[in-house]
């Protein structure tokens, strides 16, 4: 499964426009070849045909010779080496133009812009979905859970490994560094979401993304790990939900 990558797309975009220009570049030469080779065949044609049929005839050995079918009419010595000419032009241009095309499509830039169209049209569909911000052993649990309740959950990291592995799992995955951009949450949309579980190791990071995503969804729910007492007050005056310490996990272990 494929996965947003938040980064500039404007590279891949021009590269396809590249593709498209160069595309009717060598559509052009083509049909410029077969004009060509229609009025060449015509005009060597010594029948007693009318000239409107020469044509027309001619136009068929020139489809003939692009699309390589070979289904010929007779030809005289003059025009067998007027065909010569034009089947190695044509033979040129087709091989070129598919080796530029071929390599154009190809390019990574161009690959991650078709991907990105892909992945923002599933991600347009998401409503009321959770937002899991990281994918290390504790992220990936957390969103493992949050789907078998039945959530639709979008992950975010900014680690491309871990990006991966989320996609194999078959989860919505928002390549990106989320504590740095905040295009990073508009692409996971994070304005339609109900919750948002920042489960990443950096307590700075945490902190920054919470209040981030507060600024961007006042409404949302936020589930965010902290260091310590000191840390979930900062974490709940960013605008945190419910914030999880180390000192209540050890504290409710030993006393259970």
């Amino acid at each position: 499964m494929s996965y947003y990558r938040v980064r500039d797309p404007s590279r891949g975009a021009h590269r396809l426009r590249v593709w498209r220009r160069q595309a009717v570049g060598a559509l052009a030469l083509l049909v410029g070849l077969m004009v060509l080779s229609t009025f060449g065949l015509a005009f060597l044609d010594p029948g007693p045909m009318s000239y409107s049929g020469k044509l027309f005839v001619g136009l068929w050995n020139s489809a003939n010779i692009v699309s390589t079918l070979g289904d010929f009419s007779a030809f005289n010595t003059q025009q067998r080496q007027f065909m010569i000419v034009m089947m190695l032009s044509t033979m040129f241009i087709g091989g070129f133009t598919i080796t530029r095309l071929t390599g154009l499509m190809s390019n990574e830039d161009v690959l991650i812009y078709r991907e990105n169209r892909h992945m923002q049209r599933t991600l347009n569909t998401l409503v009321n979905h959770v937002v899991v911000v990281g994918f290390d052993a504790v992220g990936a649990k957390v969103a493992t859970h949050m789907r078998d309740q039945g959530d639709t959950v979008v992950i975010v990291t900014a680690v491309e490994d871990r990006a991966a592995a989320a996609a194999e799992q078959n989860f919505t995955v928002v390549l990106g560094d989320a504590g740095v951009d905040d295009e990073v949450l508009h692409h996971a949309k994070i304005d339609k979401a109900r919750a948002m579980i920042v489960a990443t190791p950096d307590p700075n990071r945490n902190l920054v993304i919470t209040l981030m995503a507060h600024t961007l969804n006042p409404g949302l729910a936020i589930a965010v790990y902290g260091e310590n007492g000191s840390r979930r007050d900062l974490l709940k005056r960013a605008g945190a939900t419910i914030v999880v310490t180390a000192e209540d996990l050890i504290a409710a272990a030993l006393v259970e």
